[in-house]
């Protein structure tokens, strides 16, 4: 089978994380026991080598809020310091069951007042604002977590999801290099 991912690829960009650790993921061998993931494999056996953790990094656990009415959904998870708001992106929207068909920005909040507003795409900096401006897929969320606390993230414009990122604690000792889901409750609303 060949799959293409030319909906994920970005020309303008060397470095496509988010692509390497989705390719990287599906690569997948077996023996004559098991089916594993070749990357899981390999940092299994690199712990039993060096007696190490593979992964040691910081990373920032977030709880994501959205309510539409009365109805409330969230999720709680845990993402590397060092990510960008792209990779923060794809995983709200792994983490809501939603396929990304929708505009979306972060807003960044300094208390009450907002920030900057992370965007995704440049076409958004044709309407400019009174909040400065700045491309997501060139900004870590460590330029702005712990700082700041309150971010808001609003997906689908038209319907107007708005999702309250609460930072809740950082991690010194995540042993992961992708984001994981701790926990969550209530059904999302379907795109």
């Amino acid at each position: 089978n060949i799959i293409f991912f030319d909906e994920e690829l970005r020309p303008d960009i060397l470095n496509q994380t988010f692509l390497t650790r989705k390719l990287g993921s599906m690569l997948a061998s077996y023996d004559n026991k098991n089916i594993y993931q070749i990357n899981e494999y390999m940092y299994k056996e690199l712990e039993a080598v060096t007696k190490l953790p593979v992964f040691a990094c910081k990373a920032v656990q977030i709880k994501a809020t959205l309510k539409v009415g009365d109805h409330v959904s969230w999720r709680r998870l845990l993402v590397p310091h060092n990510s960008t708001f792209t990779l923060l992106h794809n995983t709200l929207q792994e983490l809501f069951a939603w396929n990304d068909t929708h505009l979306h920005e972060f807003i960044i909040y300094n208390g009450d007042l907002p920030l900057a507003r992370i965007v995704h795409s440049l076409e958004v900096f044709d309407y400019p604002t009174k909040i400065p401006l700045v491309l997501e897929h060139d900004v870590k969320i460590s330029e702005y977590i712990p700082k700041y606390k309150k971010i808001l993230y609003r997906y689908d414009m038209s319907d107007n999801w708005e999702h309250i990122l609460e930072v809740e604690d950082i991690i010194f000792n995540y042993d992961k290099n992708y984001p994981t889901c701790l926990e969550g409750d209530g059904e999302p609303p379907p795109e």
